[in-house]
């Protein structure tokens, strides 16, 4: 497989409601306030970000490829079309193995109304038709039954559970592994 960097054209998606932005360092300061809402990190190991470290962040998230060259990184700011306002990030990984995953962070504000259903069919289209990816992964916390829910109604199955996944904020994290094959 060929990993081929979509251009900021290609890499602009839109639904009815949002605009799917690719990810720039001029992002950061906005996003800011999207993500570091303290309960957003309550099933991930990070702590809210600081200015600088988003930048960094996203400073590297602008290559869109690795530095292995092994992996495409997709990553877009949502921002709502009637509003303006951003909503959250998403982001989607294609490595040279044809493994693809996706991920999200949506504020909690812009959550239960159907946003994130919208933002990832979007994406889950755009990796099938342009990126000719046949699988997608997500990697999700057991006690995030939100997002466990939102990948269940996307058509992603369970096909595998992790136990102590991960440790962080003083306690073991299992997490369920969904895929979807397109």
């Amino acid at each position: 497989m060929i990993l081929t960097i979509p251009t900021d054209e290609e890499h602009t998606l839109k639904t009815e409601r949002l605009t799917l932005e690719p990810i720039v360092t001029e992002h950061a300061q906005e996003m800011l306030s999207v993500l570091n809402e303290v309960e957003l990190h309550q099933f991930i190991p990070s702590e809210p970000f600081e200015l600088e470290q988003l930048q960094r962040r996203y400073k590297i998230w602008e290559r869109r490829i690795s530095k292995e060259r092994d992996e495409v990184w997709l990553n877009w700011a949502a921002r709502e079309n009637k509003t303006g306002e951003l909503i959250g990030h998403f982001q989607a990984g294609v490595r040279l193995d044809e493994d693809s995953y996706i991920a999200y962070i949506v504020n909690s504000k812009f959550q239960r109304q159907g946003f994130a259903s919208e933002a990832l069919h979007e994406i889950i289209d755009f990796l099938k038709s342009h990126m000719k990816l046949k699988n997608i992964k997500a990697w999700i916390d057991t006690r995030n039954k939100a997002s466990t829910g939102l990948v269940e109604r996307l058509g992603m199955n369970q096909v595998d559970f992790i136990k102590d996944a991960d440790h962080f904020k003083g306690t073991s994290s299992d997490e369920y592994v969904y895929e979807m094959k397109l």
